[in-house]
């Protein structure tokens, strides 16, 4: 059995997703197992690492999180509020700025707007602080997001930090998520070059490779690198898949103010 931390994470979430959707009694003793296990090996300062027990950063923090709010979801499953409030003391301690909107790795040293641990921070508060789109410190988070939106064309790049934002627009709704979305209004008032079309036309139409994704290239893209095709197609997916996967938490009224609508 693998004690990587960060992928026992991505392995339970969508076991815990698949139980809340199906509340199959079959799934449900691993599921909660699964997280047992996250909570178990959560770090003192309330981060997670990639071995357990010792302390981590924004990035793996993020996956657990997903776990953990997926799982109280579901209803069934236990979840100790102690470990969220741990993981919000971590968020604390790596976020920047008067509003902490922004997030760094292991500290808030590097923390900038519009970067991929910033997008991860913003998830995190959305699921277990608290941050509703109408909360100052979303909608400065958000504006962040916004200064580094989709490419719109060429090939894929970035993915981990659209992975992250796309979720975080799409919660946050509005004229930032169609932006995000489809992609700024022309003149014409059309859209284009937004994150849907811009994945849609990344798609691989190759004979061995078809309706996959290439991965990401350069010295940067370190998501191509270490996932691969297969990790590449997957996060593009998710990515598409954000709107039919996750109903938002919060509505926002006519009036801009937002109101819970799942707890």
């Amino acid at each position: 059995m693998s004690t990587n931390v960060y992928a026992q994470a991505i392995a339970t979430l969508p076991l815990c997703e698949a139980y809340g959707m199906t509340k199959d009694p079959t799934l449900k003793p691993f599921a909660q197992a699964a997280v047992n296990y996250i909570q178990k090996t959560q770090a003192t300062n309330g981060s997670w690492g990639y071995e357990p027990n010792i302390p981590g950063d924004t990035s793996i923090v993020g996956w657990q999180i997903q776990v953990l709010k997926a799982a109280k979801l579901s209803k069934d499953l236990v979840v100790d509020d102690r470990v969220i409030q741990k993981a919000n003391k971590f968020l604390d301690f790596v976020a920047a700025g008067p509003k902490k909107d922004k997030y760094g790795y292991n500290n808030n040293s590097d923390a900038k707007p519009g970067t991929a641990l910033t997008a991860v921070g913003l998830l995190c508060r959305y699921y277990v602080s608290e941050w509703h789109p109408g909360k100052d410190n979303m909608i400065e988070g958000v504006r962040g997001l916004m200064k580094t939106p989709p490419v719109g064309n060429g090939g894929i790049k970035d993915l981990y930090y659209y992975y992250y934002a796309t979720q975080v627009v799409h919660f946050f709704e509005g004229e930032e998520w169609k932006t995000w979305n489809e992609g700024p209004k022309q003149a014409d008032g059309t859209r284009k070059g937004g994150m849907r079309d811009w994945l849609i036309g990344q798609q691989s139409k190759k004979d061995l490779n078809s309706g996959s994704w290439d991965p990401e290239t350069g010295p940067n893209n370190w998501f191509g690198r270490e996932c691969g095709r297969l990790g590449t197609t997957a996060m593009c997916l998710l990515t598409l898949e954000v709107y039919y996967r996750h109903l938002p938490l919060y509505k926002r009224g006519a009036d801009g103010q937002a109101f819970q609508i799942i707890e």
